[in-house]
């Protein structure tokens, strides 16, 4: 195996299958989100392992493979965004032994391709939104002397700076995280060549020449309601493919998230499409949720809640998203949407409320 960050190896725990719906998925999506910095489409294997500390980067019959200790990724489940950024820098890492062509090479760990590893692991953290601090955290707790396979914690900082510098100016997505978390700098947000910076609040129009050829408009059905955006953001309009009325849309993009917007058809809201119809070309910055009802905790139980969520831009690109199980505002910077007319958001999977089938939602707003 190469790159398990630390050289220590987890006692066998049973976890129970809500914590599991912290693991395999999310550290793929993780993976995704890291990829993408790079240009680079997910075609990783990802499975929980006891034999690591952390996490390994390893191949098995001919296929690239990340494993992880599930124990020690669950200490992150519900953190805010400044105290998650750890969980990435390991897979980050252990993604940077697949693209360097360490995993190939036998012989295991050495310092000279865990020190790439990190330089890699830096790059992709600040392309991420993550501070310096934040990008050096999980480093600061290693081996001072390092070891035969791992080298000294003093020579992992600075390949680790290293990287987070050569990263400049290439920022793009952030950890879903509390309303107070750090946010990228607006003039590091990554954009096409020429595109001009606006203020990360709200969005501006991208030059012709970099725009990406439109997909067609998504088909809502005559089924659809749509409301106005509200001012302040985006200029255009929100059409949900179930809802009672427009009143009820706009709850999704308002101030008060205590009333919710609740789906209306048959079933737990598995499907639903939510389109943000912009009047011009927009660079969103950032998607907001609060998932479910959160008038209280009672309701908020009760109700089904978003678990997964696929976006899709006019421009092609796409991503996943996984939402958090609680009732804070959860927040995602957005890169790759550049330029776009439309932001189609699907409904992949959600989690069953306890008393009623329908899908609530707080609030989700693109701006």
């Amino acid at each position: 195996m190469a790159g398990c960050t630390t050289q220590e190896t987890a006692d066998a725990t049973q976890l129970t299958q809500a914590e599991r719906r912290l693991t395999e998925r999310e550290v793929f999506l993780m993976a995704s989100d890291i990829l993408a910095v790079s240009g680079l489409a997910n075609t990783l294997k990802v499975e929980e392992t006891m034999d690591v500390f952390n996490a390994a980067a390893y191949l098995q019959d001919g296929e690239r493979w990340i494993g992880f200790n599930p124990l020690w990724v669950l200490q992150f489940k519900d953190l805010p965004t400044g105290e998650r950024w750890p969980l990435y820098a390991v897979v980050a890492h252990e993604i940077g032994h697949h693209l360097l062509g360490h995993t190939v090479v036998p012989g295991g760990s050495r310092p000279a391709t865990e020190l790439e590893a990190d330089t890699y692991a830096g790059f992709v953290l600040h392309a991420l939104g993550a501070d310096l601090a934040q990008a050096t955290a999980l480093w600061q707790g290693f081996s001072r002397k390092g070891s035969d396979t791992h080298p000294p914690r003093a020579l992992r900082l600075s390949a680790v700076e290293q990287g987070w510098h050569g990263s400049a100016g290439r920022a793009g997505l952030a950890l879903p995280g509390d309303t107070g978390a750090p946010q990228a700098d607006a003039a590091s947000i990554r954009q096409r060549p020429g595109a001009p910076v606006g203020d990360l609040q709200g969005a501006h129009e991208v030059p012709a020449e970099t725009r990406s050829p439109d997909l067609d408009r998504p088909d809502l059905s005559a089924r659809a309601i749509c409301a106005p955006l509200p001012k302040g953001g985006p200029r255009g309009r929100l059409c949900a493919s179930s809802a009672s009325d427009a009143q009820q849309v706009a709850r999704l993009t308002d101030d008060n998230r205590r009333n919710a917007w609740t789906e209306q058809d048959p079933g737990p809201g598995i499907g639903t499409r939510l389109v943000f119809d912009f009047t011009t070309r927009t660079s969103p910055r950032r998607l907001t949720v609060v998932n479910g009802d959160n008038s209280d905790e009672k309701s908020f139980q009760r109700h089904a809640r978003l678990e997964t969520l696929t976006l899709r831009g006019s421009n092609g690109h796409t991503r996943s998203v996984v939402v958090r199980d609680n009732r804070r505002e959860q927040t995602w910077t957005l890169a790759g949407f550049e330029g776009v007319n439309w932001i189609e958001v699907t409904v992949d999977s959600v989690i069953a409320g306890r008393r009623y089938e329908v899908l609530a939602v707080s609030r989700l707003r693109i701006d």
